[in-house]
């Protein structure tokens, strides 16, 4: 891992010891067979397995791990490889393992560049104009042109859970509506929208009466949005 560093960074010494002990620890979890059985399993669509070979000890052996099979399929570097794969398996948690790329100059500073790390570390990413969504380091193939009504909910999902809060008609400025069940609905429409992933779905939760959330931790929803000059930026709570 030290010769990772040192084609990230330059001198080895100009890399913080935190960030050498952290890699170094993530490769460690993540560089044996019962993560790449884990990644393989629980992490892979069926066509990226196909791209790999199709049989998960063969692309162990051809990749030489977890870590070579996400550099093959995603043309990363050797440390992004390894945040993201610890990230993905639970053992690093995202703040940390962004916080690893940038020491490592790892991170792009041009904002469009940082939407594409942000979807390939995985997690919810939304980008408003124009609209898209990400899930899980794959694009969500939903017309949300033409599904605005349910663009719109994702998007109050993202930044109210982000922040800790919930959706409901208040939230959507939906204060003249009559029906208590609107919300609902307007949910159902959403997760069962020809394109929308069962997992994703599975996590817009119940929060009260009428009310959503998303359960996923604040650094697993990243929401980007165009401001003044056309220039990408991330939105914070």
């Amino acid at each position: 891992m030290a010769t990772a560093t040192q084609r990230s960074t330059g001198p080895i010494s100009s890399v913080p010891v935190w960030v050498r002990e952290e890699l170094q620890t993530a490769y460690l979890r993540v560089k044996g067979s019962a993560a790449a059985q884990w990644l393989w399993d629980r992490v892979l669509t069926p066509q990226e397995r196909e791209k790999l070979g199709g049989e998960l000890e063969e692309a162990y052996y051809q990749s030489r791990g977890a870590v070579g099979m996400w550099m093959s399929l995603r043309g990363v570097s050797l440390p992004q490889a390894v945040v993201t794969v610890a990230t993905r398996l639970g053992f690093l948690n995202s703040e940390t393992g962004l916080s690893i790329l940038r020491a490592l100059g790892e991170e792009p500073d041009d904002p469009t560049e940082r939407v594409e790390a942000a979807v390939v570390a995985g997690g919810l990413v939304l980008v408003d104009l124009p609209r898209a969504a990400y899930w899980s380091g794959e694009a969500v193939e939903v017309d949300w042109a033409r599904h605005t009504s349910q663009w719109e909910l994702l998007l109050a999902l993202a930044r109210l859970s982000k922040g800790g809060g919930v959706v409901d008609a208040f939230a959507l400025q939906e204060r003249k509506e009559k029906d208590p069940g609107f919300v609902r609905k307007r949910k159902c429409r959403l997760v069962n929208a020809k394109g929308f992933p069962q997992g994703l779905a599975d996590l817009v939760v119940g929060a009260g009466r009428g009310t959503y959330r998303l359960d996923l931790l604040p650094t697993q929803i990243r929401v980007f949005e165009r401001g003044t000059g056309d220039v990408v930026r991330e939105w914070t709570p």
